[in-house]
């Protein structure tokens, strides 16, 4: 075979190589977010069941290098305005990160993607067993400076948290 013909092949391998690399990786689940948010759903579950005020309250005290800046601001924020009033609701009145009042026994990370600079995963309740259809929330992460961190979480109904949060904060003004 002559040269320029090999290096007709190489040169097309090569690129076929690349493109599908480049597809490959923006597609494919990286394991290390969808560890992060299963972990994260596994040790808050264990530690909400028997509290009494806000479940997301003790992700907060005790896993703050879990979130975002802006996100924890945004909750604490809530908190204290939740605190201030006792006779009506001025704040959250579902857990953030379960998208829900009434919390599934377990939830497992179901599809994850790359979404720009985050990842987004989806999050399903399972109840006797069965993992349900349709995402009951849907957790988006990034690379903080020491690890993974939720940035945002995502509702079916089209709502985020982020979003929700500051809606509450302008109607209590």
């Amino acid at each position: 075979m002559p040269n320029w013909r090999r290096r007709e092949i190489l040169t097309f391998a090569l690129s076929g190589c690349a493109v599908c690399s480049a597809a490959w990786s923006a597609t494919s689940s990286d394991p290390a977010p969808t560890a992060f948010v299963q972990d994260f759903y596994d040790w808050y579950l264990r530690h909400i069941s028997d509290r009494n005020g806000p479940g997301f309250e003790v992700a907060l005290q005790d896993r703050p290098q879990a979130f975002s800046t802006q996100l924890t601001d945004a909750l604490r924020a809530d908190l204290r305005a939740s605190a201030r009033v006792r006779d009506e609701v001025v704040g959250l009145d579902f857990d953030p990160f379960l998208g829900s009042q009434d919390p599934d026994p377990k939830y497992q990370v179901g599809d994850v993607r790359r979404a720009g600079a985050t990842w987004l995963a989806k999050v399903h309740g399972v109840r006797s067993g069965r993992r349900s259809t349709r995402p009951d929330v849907t957790a988006e992460v990034a690379r903080g400076a020491n690890g993974w961190l939720f940035v945002n979480f995502h509702y079916p109904d089209g709502l985020d948290l982020l979003a929700t949060l500051a809606e509450l904060r302008r109607s209590r003004r």
